[in-house]
């Protein structure tokens, strides 16, 4: 697991009122969008619920929320993405990446309008005050600032005394900062003044923070440990239980009961703060979470996995549907010199050997997708279950055929 994949949080900063409660038992998957085609790190909700940004390698993905297609793919950063948000009006977007560069961008358009250095180090959360004239950054370099929009100028600086700073979030009304550093603790700072207005001790180093829909509460997590505690209480956090993963990204939904922790261990935990209970459980990710961000109604949430794949989780009608195994092709694949993927093997006895798939042949798509590499046929097929027939389309011979494969279950022994 990379060193940075456990950093990003993205800031929640609209001010949608709170919603009705969240209902754990009758949360699902809704949708899974693979392969994204980058390592994933961040992602944010614009302030209507209609788009998705997610930081996606070097490139931040823009998908609108109805159909899940994407809309926008923009250009800019050198390395990897790490902090992404939208400006109140959904005009606009920051991203910030792992050597401190923010990129201000036209979202209409798709263009980058600015570029500048803002931190010495990666910046690790993003996040725009109700206002629309303000947004936070903050860094690994041990800062957060202040800007003003859209020109980028700085209005203020804060040095957090954390160390290396791991992940923030800013209060939905753009009033407090919430940092979380290698010292242990979570500071929350007054945006306007600078001052720190209250630190809470951890049960270790927190990798994610983030506050209720309503400001009131904040959750944070790290190694073995999911806490919330009311703003105005910093000293009094509440240690949930069944915690024995590392978290990725961590949020409080609905009217403010239900927290979310995407984990190390590929798994959602869903708890009700207000009960002493062991949390529901979703796994639907076959790598671990990196990242976790909530819709503005706080109703659903999508996670993002290293194993490149974002999911959406949602209220269901009738509750959590029993989700089906992955699927099993039984190929292997391998990239030659010309760029084209080829399968290299086809194992005996699985659903590949019996569909007309043939050692030699290249692939081109599949499910409809555009194949360039290994890791995009991989990522591919392993977004489908057990059951679900798959087309190829395949270059055998110099003769372009399309083979159909119901995947099935992954024989008992064999490697992955």
């Amino acid at each position: 697991m990379k060193a940075w994949a456990l950093l990003a949080v993205p800031l929640l900063a609209d001010i949608a009122p709170p919603s009705r409660s969240f209902d754990a038992a009758r949360c699902g998957l809704v949708r899974t969008i693979a392969p994204l085609g980058g390592e994933l790190a961040c992602a944010a909700y614009s302030r209507d619920g209609r788009h998705l940004a997610v930081g996606c390698s070097l490139w931040v993905r823009v998908y609108e929320t109805e159909g899940w297609t994407e809309v926008k793919k923009l250009e800019g950063h050198a390395v990897q993405v790490m902090g992404v948000a939208f400006s109140p009006d959904g005009r606009s977007i920051a991203s910030g990446d792992l050597q401190g560069d923010v990129v201000l961008w036209d979202f209409a358009a798709g263009r980058a309008e600015k570029t500048f250095k803002a931190h010495a180090a990666g910046v690790v959360s993003l996040g725009f005050a109700p206002d629309g004239r303000t947004f936070v950054s903050a860094s690994q370099d041990g800062t957060a600032r202040v800007w003003s929009f859209p020109d980028g100028a700085e209005r203020r600086g804060i040095q957090t005394g954390q160390g290396t700073l791991l992940a923030a979030a800013l209060s939905p009304d753009g009033a407090l900062l919430a940092t979380a550093g290698e010292d242990d603790t979570v500071k929350v700072w007054n945006i306007s003044s600078g001052e720190i207005r209250g630190s809470s001790s951890m049960a270790g180093t927190a990798r994610a923070v983030s506050f209720s829909r309503d400001g009131r509460r904040i959750a944070a997590a790290g190694e073995g440990f999911v806490s919330v505690w009311e703003t105005d209480q910093p000293g009094r956090p509440k240690s949930l239980t069944g915690t024995g993963m590392s978290a990725g990204g961590v949020a409080i939904l609905g009217d403010g009961r239900t927290v979310a922790a995407a984990g190390s261990d590929m798994a959602v935990r869903l708890w009700d703060s207000g009960r002493e209970r062991e949390p529901d459980l979703l796994k639907h990710h076959i790598a671990p979470l990196s990242a976790l961000a909530v819709s503005p109604d706080g109703r659903s949430f999508v996670t993002l996995g290293q194993d490149r794949h974002l999911k959406v989780w949602g209220q269901l009608p009738g509750g959590t549907p029993r989700l089906r195994p992955k699927g099993f092709c039984g190929i292997r694949v391998q990239q030659d010199a010309s760029g084209a993927v080829i399968v290299a093997e086809v194992i005996a006895g699985t659903p590949a050997a019996t569909s007309g798939l043939r050692a030699g042949c290249a692939i081109r798509k599949v499910g409809g997708a555009e194949i360039h590499n290994p890791t995009e046929s991989v990522d591919k097929i392993s977004s489908y279950f057990e059951g679900d027939e798959v087309e190829f389309e395949i270059n055998s011979g110099g003769t372009v055929q399309t083979v159909k494969v119901r995947l099935g279950k992954r024989p008992e022994g064999l490697e992955r």
